[in-house]
């Protein structure tokens, strides 16, 4: 597969984890729990019977240890960004925890790149990156700040939500490169099962010593909107290593925050969603920002 199919595969994620947004949208049971679980297991099947038919097991079991830390390291920092998330947009809005969490990890990855392996970003990919931070501040924060409701509640408080959000960002930003660094030796499936194997293993132990099954408060209508959710997101997180192992942490970072261009246009499409004169801007900006990436990469 050549570097530039592979650079623009990357596109796949953003598009992909709004898909699985779209689908969680209309779900009416809670499902911190459930839906994180659920997307572990089904992802972790799909790459444990892709490594099986592709005769790919000698390899994933023949790794150095170094490279087994990094998976690791990788998969319980992806998790335990999850959960700061999760935490953060039940205090603050969605779309303003997103837009923080994204211009973080872009910051974080570019300090990173240069001091790891000394790849300094690019003009074209400074300016894209900038176009696509400031198209989804302007989706996002400045509607919030312009409504009169909200401005007591960014005084009061904004502060601790904030703080998390940015951890976030960081704590995700350090589990693509420790990713990175283990797709030196392994392979993105062998990533993908061992990047499912902490939110099954710690949702796993929640559930049993929490009272009730988890399960069983999940309606039928919303169990059809969870699977396909899971396997959107499965597949944008496949899509995200492939694309790690010819792309800078940056440029997938870059790629990735244009998710809530994708959102939009979903919503659009399929809930008839109105999309304002100011999300239409952020769409262009956001637009013009990662093509002018997926160019300089191509």
């Amino acid at each position: 597969m050549s570097d530039s199919l592979l650079s623009i595969i990357a596109l796949i994620s953003p598009f992909m984890w709004a898909s699985s947004v779209g689908f969680l949208k209309a779900v009416k049971s809670r499902t911190t729990f459930t839906f994180p679980f659920v997307e572990a297991v089904i992802s972790g099947s799909v790459m444990i019977i892709i490594i099986t038919i592709t005769s790919l097991w000698i390899e994933f079991i023949s790794y150095s240890f170094k490279t087994y830390i990094y998976m690791l390291s990788g998969s319980i920092s992806i998790f335990c960004g999850w959960l700061v998330y999760l935490f953060c947009i039940r205090k603050i809005s969605l779309g303003i925890v997103f837009t923080i969490v994204s211009s973080v990890q872009i910051f974080v990855a570019i300090i990173l790149d240069i001091l790891i392996y000394q790849i300094i970003p690019n003009i074209v990919e400074v300016i894209g990156g900038s176009l696509i931070i400031v198209g989804i501040v302007i989706i996002n924060i400045i509607p919030t700040i312009n409504n009169k409701q909200n401005k007591f509640y960014f005084n009061s408080t904004f502060s601790l939500p904030f703080g998390l959000t940015c951890l976030a960002g960081i704590i995700w930003s350090i589990g693509n490169f420790c990713n990175q660094a283990a797709l030196v030796e392994s392979s993105p499936i062998s990533l993908g099962v061992i990047r499912s194997l902490t939110p099954i293993f710690v949702i796993g132990l929640i559930m049993i010593f929490r009272s009730g099954n988890q399960f069983d408060l999940v309606s039928k209508s919303d169990w059809r909107k969870i699977i396909p959710a899971s396997f959107c997101l499965s597949i944008g997180l496949l899509a995200w290593f492939f694309s790690l192992t010819v792309n800078s942490v940056t440029i997938n970072s870059i790629f990735m925050s244009s998710a809530p261009v994708f959102a939009l246009i979903i919503g659009y499409v399929f809930f008839l969603e109105i999309i304002t004169k100011k999300e239409s801007i952020g769409i262009i900006l956001c637009l013009a920002g990662t093509l002018s990436v997926v160019i300089s990469k191509i």
